[in-house]
């Protein structure tokens, strides 16, 4: 080779260098063979897979954790705990079943293989809201796993920890017709009662700041955080009709509000069949009655077990429907926004791309449609268009600004589509927008002010009207 062969090699290596670095090109590291991933603690599990809630989450796997699959009972002594003894009292030794779904050709594949997220994201359309009347999480479960023989997807205690009992995959044993289309949560509160019952007097007390629940005969009943304190939302007793009776309730703490909200923002995120509202009559009111069956089949949203079933009053009538509801949707719209901002070296199959901003409904006159492999809202792969064209006056998607590396990697997608193919990276795509710039060198992403982000549709509404 000769010396200007040399210089020149020596002068192409640095330009590739120099590109790469000033692309922020980065390969992520080989994961390393029995590595620890690290949890947060607020994970909630959907068809083996862990997602976030922004609250803490004990599942049935960690300890102090509530497991519905075991077949032994809980809270008696080991050896009265096995099945050849608790068969007694108990029909089966499960609590809980496969949801049933119409095909028999996916009833065969979720018996043999299990469900994909995808298939339970069709299939889960309701969110039924119980009260456990046992005050506790702790004594909720004992009732429902060894005396009873029953399950619930999630207990919520009363300081906002919220237990995890069965993937949602798993048909609960919870509101009777309701099993196989909704996900269940029994919130700890002593119920609802007849004016003039002694139960709620018995359960709450009266100090210097107002009043407290007490659980009867002492003791913490197994709430996780050390010396809590559980005070009702409300401080008066609430009293509404549920069912045509008229009945009073000490409200839910803040802290079980709190949980609620971030649970129920989160499992409307995942589930897209389940809209984030409850059942309304025509001037927009809370039904407080059992739903027809016409109106049962046709609504898909957060329910209560008395919407379920004609003899149910939880979760009574202190609960507070539009705090939660609307909470929850105050966090997905903040969540909406967060994503929608312009987001400059977003990671992309490894490598480290230019900027791009969500806009839908824009086509090829205006921009380029293009899908990243940044993760998805709901990890899910709804549309695939064709492949990306430049707009006029660019020769490839390489002049537009997308860098040696990334370029190739992005698609188009049709319009109005929010998410496209799944990456080979194995992470959810989203379509992205990027907005028509003069061409400017490849690897140094044009900082041009984007566009007004067109306003989000809103989720389906928990209407009547709503089909799943």
């Amino acid at each position: 080779m000769t010396h200007l062969s040399i210089r020149y090699a020596v002068l192409g290596l640095a330009a590739i260098t120099l590109a790469t670095v000033s692309t922020g090109c980065a390969r992520p590291q080989r994961p390393v063979v029995a590595q620890r991933l690290d949890r947060r603690g607020d994970e909630i599990m959907v068809c083996g897979q862990l997602f976030h809630t922004g609250t803490p989450v004990v599942l049935w796997t960690d300890p102090g954790g509530y497991d519905a699959y075991r077949v032994e009972r809980r809270f008696v002594p080991p050896d009265q705990a096995a099945w050849n003894v608790s068969s007694a009292s108990l029909e089966t030794p499960n609590r809980y079943g496969i949801r049933d779904v119409a095909d028999p050709a996916l009833f065969e594949h979720v018996r043999g293989g299990g469900w994909t997220l995808h298939q339970l994201q069709g299939v889960v359309n309701q969110f039924v809201i119980h009260y456990d009347a046992c005050g506790t999480s702790q004594r909720c479960f004992r009732v429902l796993h060894d005396m009873r023989g029953l399950s619930v997807h999630f207990m919520l205690d009363v300081d906002g920890t919220i237990y995890q009992t069965l993937d949602l995959k798993e048909r609960a044993w919870h509101a009777t017709k309701a099993n196989s289309r909704s996900i269940g949560i029994e919130i700890a509160n002593i119920g609802a009662y007849p004016p003039g019952d002694a139960t709620l007097d018995r359960w709450y007390t009266h100090d210097a700041i107002g009043p407290r629940m007490t659980i009867p005969g002492g003791g913490d009943g197994g709430v996780r955080t050390p010396g809590f304190v559980a005070r009702p939302a409300r401080s008066l007793p609430v009293r509404g009709i549920v069912q045509g009776q008229t009945l009073e309730m000490c409200d839910l703490t803040d802290a079980q509000y709190q949980a609620l909200i971030q649970l129920t923002a989160a499992l409307t995120e995942i589930f897209p069949l389940l809209a984030c509202d409850y059942p309304r009559d025509e001037q927009g009111r809370l039904i407080t009655r059992v739903l027809n069956d016409d109106e049962w089949n046709g609504y898909a949203g957060l329910l209560g077990h008395f919407h379920v079933q004609q003899n149910k009053v939880d979760p009574g009538p202190a609960f507070d429907w539009d705090r939660v509801i609307e909470g929850a949707r105050e966090l997905r719209a903040g969540r909406s926004r967060q994503s929608a901002r312009p987001r400059w070296g977003g990671r992309a199959q490894g490598v480290l791309c230019p900027p791009a901003i969500d806009r839908p409904g824009r086509t090829g006159e205006e921009g380029v449609w293009a899908v990243s492999t940044l993760p998805s809202r709901r990890q899910a792969a709804t549309a695939e268009g064709p492949r990306a064209r430049p707009p006029p006056g660019w020769s490839s998607a390489r002049d537009a600004g997308l860098g040696p590396l990334c370029g190739a990697r992005w698609a188009c997608c049709r319009r109005g589509a929010r998410r496209s193919r799944r990456g080979s990276a194995g992470v959810g795509c989203r379509c992205r927008y990027v907005a028509r710039t003069q061409a400017v060198p490849t690897g140094r992403p044009a900082r041009t002010e984007p566009p007004q982000a067109a306003p989000r549709p809103r989720g389906r509404q928990g209407s009547l009207t709503n089909r799943p």
